[in-house]
């Protein structure tokens, strides 16, 4: 069931074209055409100062691009097949994993269908570039499988490879040893030394990747830009936090580019925020003990993974603008889902109604329908860069690089009135941003 909704629900991507970052990425890399892994693992290569490749320290994602050529060439419906694939294949990872946590099947696949049909996964799967996304968190769900048998040797050892390989797909699998201290300490119920042992095979590997990175490209970490910029990110993360649920609960306006403005967080979003925790410790308060620890893992899982992308770090589209992509949910989604079965589970244990067969499977009817048709209008905006930031201008209407990116757009549509209009419109954007700052190197960029 999960194959077959998952290919339905993304098959008209398999007719879109290259678009955007893909085209950087894809079609302009000279590097994608050879397969050389002492360059692309030891990065022997001057291509990243060209600007053509990618600039993050992401090896196997390089290995399966330059896989996928090999396969697809410049065809660009190989490459969104692999992407649906690939997220197909994590729901069903995730109706396993969902099922060892509840015991119960119907409401694991309810989960799992959720996490496939989702709105908001649009981002990720329909974009070809989003399978930085699809493959770090593929190798993360398998090494989370393979973890639970620890008394296995050898398949404790293929989660710990399974790890490293995520780690070197994308830096948000660094989260995974606190998830799994977390999942010890919540699910299995062990003292904080037990969790501790439990996952330092996993902590092993992240300083391992940590020093082979340092290595490599001669940073561990990353530059978290001025204290003064911090400090304006840290106190945009109540509105960020929410802007992140409302998009899951209500996904009305997805687009590309998403940005969320650090000058002006308020105290509102503060008060909203604390309103919310509050409202929700006092509901799970009812809830038994398993369901409990389920719902409080998942929102463990939803913050702990949403971390490394949450404001810390400097992700800025520009001037006060940082870059609060829709993609970065992909992996946190799956704690928002787990909150919402263990939800539904309690309901089901006070409404009696809710445990028949037939009322279980008209609700997963209807949750189907409703997320398939938002689904499926929502990949319509990836058919071309015209229509990609249309959209986007449609939220975005202050964002400079927006313009920019949509006259760009406009100008290879042959449509040259509206390309000079929104060229227009960048540019009175950034002679604002010019008239507002004080520093003179800003302001001669």
């Amino acid at each position: 069931m999960l194959i077959i909704i998952g290919i339905l629900v993304y098959a008209q991507t398999l007719f879109y074209p290259f678009v955007h970052d893909d085209v950087v990425f894809i079609q302009k890399n000279p590097a994608i055409q050879t397969l050389d892994l002492k360059e692309i693992f030891l990065k022997t290569s001057d291509a990243p100062a060209k600007g053509l490749i990618n600039l993050y320290y992401r090896p196997v994602l390089d290995v399966v691009y330059r896989l996928e050529y090999q396969l697809f060439k410049f065809n660009p419906s190989g490459y969104h097949l692999v992407n649906i694939l690939l997220h197909i294949g994590n729901a069903v990872m995730i109706l396993f994993l969902f099922r060892n946590f509840f015991k119960n099947i119907s409401l694991a696949f309810m989960a799992a269908l959720i996490f496939l049909i989702h709105p908001i996964q649009t981002e990720a799967v329909a974009c070809i570039v989003g399978i930085s996304n699809l493959l770090c968190v593929f190798f993360l769900l398998l090494s989370l499988l393979m973890v639970q048998t620890r008394e296995e040797k050898g398949r404790y050892v293929l989660s710990l490879a399974l790890f490293l390989t995520a780690l070197l797909t994308k830096e948000q699998a660094v989260m995974l040893p606190v998830l799994l201290i977390f999942c010890e300490r919540m699910i299995n119920k062990n003292s904080w030394r037990e969790s501790l042992k439990a996952v330092s095979g996993h902590m092993a590997i992240l300083l391992f990747y940590l020093l082979f990175r340092k290595i490599v490209i001669g940073a561990a970490g990353v530059d978290l830009g001025s204290w003064e910029e911090l400090k304006l990110r840290m106190m945009a993360i109540p509105a960020t936090l929410l802007m992140y649920l409302r998009l899951i609960v209500a996904p009305y306006d997805l687009h590309y580019y998403r940005s969320t403005a650090i000058l002006r967080p308020g105290l509102k979003p503060m008060s909203g925020l604390s309103g919310l925790v509050v409202l929700t410790f006092g509901v799970v308060r009812n809830f038994k003990a398993g369901e409990r620890n389920l719902f409080l893992f998942g929102l463990g899982w939803f913050l702990i993974t949403l971390l490394p992308t949450l404001n810390i770090l400097p992700l800025i589209n520009e001037y006060s603008l940082i870059l609060t992509s829709e993609h970065f949910l992909y992996l946190p989604v799956i704690g928002v889902v787990m909150m919402a079965a263990a939800g539904f589970e309690h309901l089901r244990t006070k409404v009696r109604v809710l445990s028949h067969p037939a009322v279980m499977t008209g609700f997963i009817v209807l949750l189907t329908v409703g997320y398939f048709s938002l689904t499926v209008n929502q990949n319509t905006y990836w058919r071309s860069e015209v229509a990609l930031f249309e959209r986007m201008m449609k939220y975005e209407k202050d964002f400079a690089r927006g313009h920019l990116l949509l006259a760009r757009a406009y100008y290879f549509d042959h449509q040259l009135p509206k390309a000079a209009d929104h060229y227009e419109n960048a540019l009175k954007r950034m002679n604002y941003y010019r008239e507002h700052v004080s520093d003179l190197k800003v302001k001669e960029f």
